[in-house]
């Protein structure tokens, strides 16, 4: 018989910042700041920074614009970081096991022996994994919002990516996280 005990548990604390600045109903800037802080990351990975920021055009609010069948047109555009701490918690230190074994040997069935053995193969460098992402849009209603339309395009490139990696049978374990691509 043995007795088995597991908890595990992260902790997130997160900062949020964020300005609007609109002028005349017509032109929209927004910028945003994000510091975001993970116990399932160590020392200096701990801490990671997020900004992004967007301004937006209503071209239908313009003095000159006369188009009496558009209601509204709207330009947008943004850039932005977002982060990504999924991995599984204590991955970036040693965790153990404690468990019984019985010992078999000759004459003494009834022994058993304590053993501590590695959970898991720590890795101490992990950081959030970053996406950072570039956007373009535009709004356009007609006859005063009855049909509207959005249209949006963005380009996505993901950074050091959170993945679990094979690694030789040979080390104890088949496989660990890693930042990669």
């Amino acid at each position: 018989r043995s007795i088995i005990y597991s908890e595990s548990a992260s902790q997130t604390l997160s900062f949020f910042a964020r300005a609007i600045y609109n002028y005349r109903d017509r032109y929209v800037f927004t910028a945003t700041y994000r510091l975001d802080g993970s116990s399932k990351f160590m020392g200096m990975n701990k801490w990671s920074q997020f900004p992004s920021f967007a301004a937006a055009w209503r071209v239908s609010q313009e003095p000159w614009f006369n188009a009496p069948v558009v209601s509204m047109l709207k330009l947008r555009a943004g850039w932005g970081v977002i982060g990504n701490q999924s991995v599984s918690n204590y991955q970036t230190m040693n965790t153990y096991v404690i468990s019984r074994v019985a010992a078999h040997d000759t004459g003494n069935l009834a022994e058993t022996s304590v053993t501590v053995t590695p959970n898991n193969f720590a890795n101490p460098h992990l950081k959030w994994e970053t996406s950072e992402q570039y956007n373009v849009g535009v709004d356009f209603g007609m006859w005063r919002g009855r049909v509207a339309l959005t249209a949006d395009a963005y380009y996505k490139t993901t950074y050091d990516l959170l993945q679990t990696k094979e690694i030789p049978g040979s080390s104890g374990f088949t496989n660990y996280y890693v930042n990669e691509g």
